[in-house]
């Protein structure tokens, strides 16, 4: 890897970021590409390689912080369709408490049980 760039070069430098068109890349055909990105078919060398990854910075993906399984679960305790569920078995406790009791740990358990599934 030679740090050094030779300005004197014929060829224009490596393009910089602000250089890059926006453009519906998907669109266009593959000369229009290379000719855009100023590539050919056959790559790039190892010293434009160089050139570019100091113009843009090494091709990788930023690193995401993880979330752990148990906070994943919790937020889905902030889903409307909860509190809905949650809103339906309340009308019942008036009716008969024997039975509202149950319908409301019938209720609790698809709570949990729906959360569950949207977590995994």
């Amino acid at each position: 890897m030679d740090p050094i760039i030779d300005i004197e070069d014929s060829r224009p430098a490596a393009l910089s970021p602000d250089q890059i068109p926006r453009r519906a890349w998907h669109n266009l055909a593959t000369d229009e590409v290379l000719a855009l990105l100023e590539v050919s078919e056959a790559g790039l060398t190892g010293d434009e390689v160089d050139a570019r990854r100091a113009a843009f910075g090494p091709n990788v993906l930023p690193r995401l912080e993880r979330v752990g399984v148990l906070i994943i679960y919790l937020r889905q305790f902030k889903s409307p369709l909860v509190y809905l569920l949650l809103l339906a078995a309340a009308p019942a406790q008036d009716v008969d408490p024997f039975s509202a009791a149950r319908d409301l740990g019938v209720t609790l358990i698809a709570v949990f049980f729906a959360c569950a599934l949207a977590a995994a």
